[in-house]
């Protein structure tokens, strides 16, 4: 009998159980390209762009000591990407700029903190202090070549970041971002895709796709700290290309079928070893169910075949850009590796 990739009554019932439906996939996704068609036009500024590493260490300080989870930092990365490209500081200098982000990046992971659980969160003078230290470091570092070939003596004292400040950066974060804060990061894309792939798979892949699951998220919370999330990447176009190639790691899908038309078989080989292995993994999957995986697949992310091949080849293609800085997944000994190797996946 011949195995297509169907919603079956049971299988919708299963989707809605594990709250990952269809719906929810397309209604995010439609808020998604909304959201960053929006922002498309404004550049960051440079001053942002240059800062961008400091700030995020400082946001990752700050998660730590408000206890905000994991997931709600890397929301906190997204969100400021998506807030520097609103061009809220497109009318200040660069020092105006600069002395407001301390306070700003406080005022993020706070708003994201009493979200999560505002009867424990901090309140945004027990951060003051924090966020003063931390201003008064990227202050002095972000003047000191400055500082080196000005004439005109030393500089001011930097004022403390006081509470009403941080206050006053919510407000302005709200407005900026027309108060859409929940919006899903790629570690929750990829949480959610492989656990509708595992569904719509029957549960015969369960192994693979946690591997494929554990090693996409732990890749995009390293890519999310080196590029940020922009109109060309955003975050389900990421999860998209790392599920699509694990798979490949995983040896769950031929590279080849996920080849854009934009790349010969050569190039993309290539650029796939460069980016992401030091070899070509040889899939084990059966030839005759290699199409009703695809079909799962393109029913998991909601997306067309040449969707997936071109966040392919947008993922690949960042990932080199970055190198080597770009972390690459590890072989596919979590999922059995041995027995994977030995023997075609059956299903």
């Amino acid at each position: 009998m011949e195995m297509l990739a169907w919603f079956s009554e049971d299988m919708e019932d299963d989707l809605h159980t594990a709250g990952v439906t269809n719906e929810l996939v397309t209604s995010w996704a439609r808020k998604e390209a909304r959201a960053w068609n929006e922002s498309h036009m404004p550049e960051q500024r440079n001053c942002l762009r240059s800062h961008r590493k400091a700030i995020l260490e400082f946001m990752e300080a700050l998660a730590r000591v408000t206890g905000l989870s994991v997931p709600g930092w890397q929301v906190a990365i997204l969100l400021w990407d998506a807030f520097c490209r609103t061009g809220i500081f497109a009318s200040k200098s660069d020092l105006e700029a600069q002395k407001e982000l301390p306070a700003a990046v406080a005022a993020l992971v706070l708003l994201l903190r009493k979200d999560e659980c505002s009867c424990t969160a901090p309140r945004a003078a027990e951060l003051a202090h924090f966020t003063t230290r931390f201003y008064r470091r990227f202050f002095a570092r972000s003047t000191s070549a400055t500082e080196e070939t000005n004439d005109e003596g030393p500089q001011e004292p930097v004022p403390s970041v006081m509470a009403e400040q941080i206050h006053q950066q919510e407000r302005q974060l709200l407005e900026a971002l027309d108060w859409q804060m929940h919006r899903p990061c790629a570690a929750t894309w990829i949480d959610t895709l492989c656990k509708r792939l595992n569904i719509i798979t029957s549960k015969k892949f369960t192994q693979q796709v946690q591997w494929v699951c554990q090693q996409s998220v732990a890749t995009s919370q390293a890519l999310v700290h080196l590029m940020p999330s922009s109109f060309e990447m955003q975050p389900k176009q990421m999860a998209n290309g790392l599920i699509c190639l694990m798979c490949v790691i995983a040896r769950i899908l031929p590279l080849e079928v996920l080849r854009s038309t934009k790349v010969t078989s050569s190039e993309w080989q290539k650029l796939f070893c460069d980016a992401l292995s030091s070899g070509l993994p040889s899939s084990e999957l059966a030839d005759d169910k290699l199409p009703w995986f695809l079909q799962c697949l393109t029913a998991a992310t909601c997306c067309s075949r040449e969707v997936l091949q071109a966040d392919s080849l947008k993922l690949a293609q960042m990932m080199k850009l970055i190198k080597p800085n770009a972390p690459k997944a590890q072989s596919a000994e979590p999922v059995k590796a041995k027995e994977m190797s030995s023997r075609t996946v059956r299903i």
